[in-house]
């Protein structure tokens, strides 16, 4: 990136002093070099990894995600120094990133190091990083090395299928929990890859990027969101996939913090959290009723008929039409769907259902 382009992101002093530190040192002068002796192609690896995270990283920023390009071209740029720290007695796959986070640190570039340095600790948390680090480790991941016939090492870009295999076939002592920890992250990666080409990003790297399905307004779109909303529903299965690890939630279903909020309930807990909040409301509304027929006088019993009855058609519309038992009508989920004026307003009016309550005389015992 030139000065002008970098100049208005957050990282662009930092990136200025990256470049600088870059061109003093001959770093790529070194890799040159290291590439005649060694006939490794780190340089190959550094420029293909850099193109393809710029690539995407462009597409995001240009469809509104908040991203610094700064950052990651710097990281992808860098990521990969610390090979050079590597002692002969030391293995290069476990302490190439040491180096590179001591390289960043010698020269006051932490946010640059600290993406840098962690592009492959993605199996640990991969829903908590940044954008800029899942960019990084996304290109990281499709960038991979072989060897042709002649023993000379080749450096291609690949597809997320071919990479996690070519991954498999260079672990050391895989196991059943290694190899399911690996392919949480592919599925991972493979969620954002989706989530990118949705946007329309030329994750494809052919530069015709598919151009993103412009959605009509929630009130007149096709059936498309309900199917999507019971693909939801039957993939949480009995306990679901864990709370926060819905797929659905990822632009397939539309609105999913405010009508679609349910599906994504039952796809992360599954069967039984679905039923429990089911339950839940059930109790509610019937405690509601209840306490309507006992309440003190009748204006008290007809401000708790109203409330309640207004939560309960709230609650049968919007499980209704999440599950395809009756058209789409909008209605939100009460207590869940995202609205904070929403919540306000159910929260008082549960208050007055409480107030109205405490005026009910306790029974009386013979």
């Amino acid at each position: 990136m030139d000065d002008e382009e970098a100049s208005s992101f957050e990282c662009a002093a930092e990136y200025s002093r990256f470049k600088k530190f870059f061109a003093q040192e001959y770093i790529y002068e070194m890799m040159r070099l290291n590439a005649e002796v060694s006939q490794a192609l780190i340089t190959v690896r550094l420029r293909r990894v850099h193109y393809v995270a710029m690539t995407v990283a462009r597409g995001l920023y240009e469809a509104g995600v908040p991203i610094d390009l700064t950052l990651t071209s710097g990281a992808a740029a860098g990521h990969d120094l610390g090979k050079f720290g590597c002692k002969p007695n030391e293995r290069v796959p476990y302490l190439h990133y040491y180096y590179t986070n001591q390289w960043f640190n010698n020269h006051s570039m932490e946010y640059i190091g600290h993406i840098a340095a962690n592009h492959s600790t993605w199996d640990l948390e991969p829903e908590n990083l940044s954008v800029e680090s899942l960019v990084l480790i996304y290109a990281d991941f499709r960038v991979k090395q072989s060897r042709g016939d002649d023993g000379r090492e080749i450096t291609y870009i690949s597809n997320l299928d071919e990479a996690f295999n070519v991954i498999l076939s260079k672990l050391d002592n895989v196991d059943e929990v290694k190899l399911n920890r690996y392919r949480f992250v592919y599925s991972k990666l493979h969620d954002f890859e989706d989530y990118m080409r949705s946007l329309g990003v030329d994750v494809d790297l052919n530069g015709h990027p598919k151009k993103p399905e412009v959605l009509p307004d929630i009130s007149l779109r096709n059936a498309e969101q309900t199917v999507q909303s019971l693909i939801a529903i039957g993939s949480g299965g009995m306990l679901g996939r864990g709370l926060g690890n819905s797929i659905q939630k990822m632009l397939y279903i539309p609105e999913p913090e405010n009508d679609f909020v349910f599906p994504i309930v039952v796809e992360e807990l599954g069967f039984v959290g679905g039923l429990v909040v089911l339950v839940l409301f059930a109790l509610l509304i019937l405690r509601g009723y209840w306490l309507a027929l006992n309440a003190r006088d009748k204006f008290g019993a007809l401000t708790i008929v109203g409330i309640i009855t207004l939560l309960a058609v709230q609650v049968f519309l919007n499980i209704g039409v999440v599950t395809n038992l009756i058209p789409n009508t909008g209605i939100s989920l009460p207590f869940f769907s995202y609205g904070g004026t929403a919540l306000m307003i159910q929260l008082g009016e549960m208050g007055m259902v409480l107030s109205i309550s405490r005026q009910i005389p306790p029974p009386k015992h013979d």
